[in-house]
Formats: C-alpha cells, sequence, structure tokens
C-alpha cells in the first residue's frame, strides 16, 4: 500500500477500531502523523524562542523589539491553538489504525493505553511492527524467563524478550517510586539526629540494590538468548555500559528469528550455563528414510495391493471444526483471537 493509499484509507475509516490493518497502512499513515506533529511543535517553540529574545531585548528599552516580542507571541498562541486542533484530527484515525494493526496479531487493542506512559511506545513500535501473532503472551514469558533466571546460554523469541522487559522496566518504574518516597522520609527523620532511622535508611538503600539486581539479571539472561536467536553473540550486552549502546540493542533485540539457527552455536539443546555454548555446530540435516521396492511399486501402482490381504493405509486427519464469527459471519482461522474483518474479541 503507498502513501496516498494509506492515508485514503486511514481517513476512510477515520474512528474505525474494528477490524485489521496492514504494517504499511498503518505505518505510512503514522509517517505522516508524527512528520506533521513534529513540524507544528518545531515552528511554535521556533516563534516562542524568538518572541522571548525580542521581549528581553525590549526590557532593554527598545520599544520596538518589545512590541515585536508581543506579537510574536500572540502569533505563537494562535500557531499552537490551530496546530493542537490538527494534531488531535490526525491523532484519532492514528489510534484507530493502531488498534486495527494490533487486532492484526491477535492483539486487544486496550495495550494501547501504554501510550500514555510515554516508554510504552517502545513495545507498540515493535507489536505495531510484526508480522504474525507473537508466540509468548504477557503470562508466559514472565513463566518463561523467571524459570530460566541464570540461562544466559539458548535462545528467546522476540515476544518473550520484550513481554519481559516490559514487565520488568513496569516493576523497576514502581520500585523506584516507592525507593524515593521512603528514602526522603527516612532521610528527613535521620537527620534529626535519630541513629535508629539512619541505620533503617542504609537497610533501604541495600535494599533497594539488590532488589534490582534481582530484577535485572533474569533481563540480562533473556536479552543474550534473544541476541542467540539472531545468531549474535551475547557479549554484545556489553553496550550497555556506554548508554547510547541501549539504542543498538534494542534494533538487535527486534530482529527477526535467524531460521539457520539450527545449525548455529546457540541451539535448542544447549545445556551449558555459560553465555555460549562450547559445543561445535552439528550437522542437523536429516536424512531419508529408504523406501522398499514393494512400498514404492505400491504407491506408484496401487493395484499390486491384494485385496485380500488389507494394508494399513493411514487414513487423512479430519478437518478441524470451520469457526466463523457471531457478529459478520466471517470464516476465522484456528487460534484467532480478533475477527480479521469487523475486529470484535472471538470467545475461545
Amino acid at each position: 500500500m503507498s502513501l496516498i493509499q494509506s492515508i485514503r484509507e486511514c481517513f476512510n475509516k477515520y474512528s474505525t477500531f474494528l477490524g485489521t490493518s496492514t504494517r504499511s497502512e498503518f505505518w505510512w499513515y503514522a509517517l505522516t502523523y508524527f512528520i506533521i506533529c513534529s513540524s507544528v511543535i518545531a515552528i511554535v517553540q521556533y516563534i516562542s524562542q524568538l518572541s522571548l529574545a525580542y521581549q528581553l531585548l525590549g526590557l532593554s528599552g527598545d520599544t520596538t523589539a518589545l512590541v515585536m516580542g508581543i506579537n510574536l507571541s500572540i502569533y505563537s498562541s494562535i500557531i499552537w491553538g490551530l496546530g493542537g486542533i490538527i494534531c488531535t484530527a490526525l491523532f484519532i484515525p492514528f489510534l484507530a489504525a493502531g488498534s486495527r494493526r494490533l487486532h492484526d496479531i491477535n492483539m486487544s487493542a486496550k495495550w494501547q493505553w501504554l501510550q500514555l506512559s510515554g516508554i510504552g511506545y517502545i513495545w507498540l513500535f515493535v507489536w505495531w511492527s510484526l508480522k504474525v501473532p507473537a508466540d509468548f503472551t504477557f503470562r508466559q514469558a514472565i513463566s518463561s524467563c523467571w524459570s530460566r533466571y541464570f540461562r544466559f546460554s539458548g535462545i528467546s523469541t522476540r515476544s518473550e524478550f520484550w513481554w519481559f522487559a516490559l514487565y520488568t522496566i513496569l516493576f523497576l518504574t514502581i520500585l523506584t517510586y516507592l525507593y524515593l518516597v521512603i528514602s526522603v522520609l527516612l532521610y528527613n527523620l535521620a537527620v534529626q539526629g535519630s541513629q535508629i532511622w539512619s541505620t533503617l535508611y542504609t537497610i533501604w538503600q541495600v535494599i533497594y540494590l539488590a532488589a534490582t539486581c534481582l530484577l535485572i539479571i533474569p533481563l540480562l539472561a533473556a536479552g543474550s538468548r534473544r541476541l542467540h536467536d539472531t545468531t549474535r553473540t551475547g557479549w554484545l550486552q556489553a553496550l550497555l555500559l556506554t548508554g547510547i549502546g541501549i539504542i543498538v540493542l534494542a534494533i538487535l533485540w527486534s530482529k527477526e528469528t535467524n531460521l539457520t539457527r539450527s545449525q548455529s552455536r546457540y541451539s535448542l539443546q544447549t545445556v551449558s550455563l555459560d553465555w555460549e555454548s562450547d559445543e561445535s555446530p552439528e550437522d542437523t540435516n536429516v536424512s531419508s528414510p529408504e523406501i522398499s521396492n514393494d512400498v514404492a511399486t505400491a504407491v506408484v501402482n496401487p493395484e499390486v495391493l491384494s485385496p485380500e490381504a488389507p494394508q494399513d493405509i493411514p487414513t487423512a486427519a479430519p478437518n478441524p471444526i470451520t469457526a466463523f464469527c457471531t457478529n459478520c459471519g466471517n470464516r476465522l482461522s484456528s487460534g484467532s483471537k480478533f475477527c480479521p474483518n469487523c475486529g470484535i474479541p472471538i470467545n475461545q
């Protein structure tokens, strides 16, 4: 789908939160939305800074500069108001397209509430970019990563890692908030001269540090396995020490599974607790079983099978029961959580 087609389609379904959207339909419109809103914000910020500079110059006695600064301030307010209306009008179809995009990978549109946290856009960008539904749910990812707490070897899929990363960051955010509140309270009590509060303040610092380490270790282990899934070494996580390296790692963690990973050092059969397997790659090619001449002849010419000696011929597995949407009657594929046509949730 082209840019023009995407914009036309999203405006035709302006407030349609049901149904599905392809990646190209969503991302072309999302690109347009972000460019327009960013341009409006940049223009308003430039005029505001220019207005402030003229007003400061006018305070030194330059009446013309002061008048110019006041006029620019008025223009800035008008542009800000118009820009807010435009961005709001563009945000509604963006939100609707995001809901349909999540439906396309069998996820609920309620996950878009993560936009309110700001940092939640990281996970939304990953989900909006998926081709197929995630193979791990939120609870499954948490259970899997905690059960492999110190397992830096092996592999992890994108959904497993990113669900657990979301869980870890949300938990750390809540923990940090509690840490700051309690630390301020204990510090204020400790400065009054009480030795007990001073001791409690020190113990609280140790508890927070220990809890943070306990949460970060399984995340680093999952990150190492995620890199292995793309046939990269887990030692690349050392880039976290540079700060800006998290951008590079976020890109690598979002890479698709390498289809030739069965021939890499990071196979599912790895049992070592090291970051990388010490085993050499093994040949995973499976030879085809030999077929006897009698069986081969029977396949080519079924008449060679004697009717008096019935053969054990496997029968085809029965077709699964076909399901249809109760709202629009559309045929549903196996495992669907949302109807691809109207987008309503499917009762499993």
